[in-house]
């Protein structure tokens, strides 16, 4: 295949934390970026995005419906923070910025009918291209909205895209929607 740039979607880094063993083809994905397969890149939005899901998953193991400050102790939230330092150290991972006006954020929900939180991640995308002068894929898990959605502006892939065949190892083999469909090229081209 001929791409090599892969943004990575929030819900890879919380399948990555979270449920490794039911996301095959995305650790398998990210096993290839380590080896040098792909290069990815994920922008700080990613990241504290990433952070606050850790927080929020925290949260519903205690039985917490809203968060109090002192609930999560000061060690708790510096674990969470030192995962994903020591994750952005991933060979041929790279970090993305791009401060968005919140009228551009604005103006792509509108034109797009994206959730806003998925606005930033389609403009990084968009900079991100520009900035490096070569094609970007988007790699997300979300079927339901921004894979759809963001195709009209970007090239969009599911993780599994790497993969020939799923295997039934996956925890999620028999309910995955993606299991050896839309894994090809050809459906991130944009429409």
């Amino acid at each position: 295949m001929g791409l090599t740039n892969l943004f990575l979607d929030t819900n890879i880094l919380i399948n990555h934390f979270c449920r490794a063993d039911e996301h095959i083809c995305s650790e398998q994905l990210l096993g290839k970026v380590k080896n040098g397969d792909y290069t990815a890149w994920i922008s700080d939005f990613v990241y504290s995005e990433t952070l606050g899901e850790l927080k929020n998953r925290l949260e519903k193991r205690k039985g917490l419906k809203v968060a109090l400050g002192e609930v999560i102790s000061r060690f708790e939230l510096d674990r969470m923070i030192q995962t994903i330092e020591t994750f952005k150290k991933t060979p041929n991972l790279k970090s993305a910025t791009f401060p968005f006006d919140p009228t551009i954020v604005y103006e792509r929900v509108k034109a797009s009918c994206i959730e806003a939180k998925d606005a930033p991640i389609v403009l990084a995308v968009e900079e991100l291209e520009k900035s490096i002068l070569k094609e970007v894929y988007l790699v997300t898990a979300d079927m339901q909205s921004l894979f759809f959605k963001a195709r009209k502006f970007v090239k969009t892939l599911h993780p599994s895209f790497h993969m020939e065949k799923c295997v039934p190892e996956c925890l999620s083999y028999y309910t995955c929607r993606w299991r050896n469909k839309f894994n090809n090229v050809s459906l991130g081209q944009k429409t």
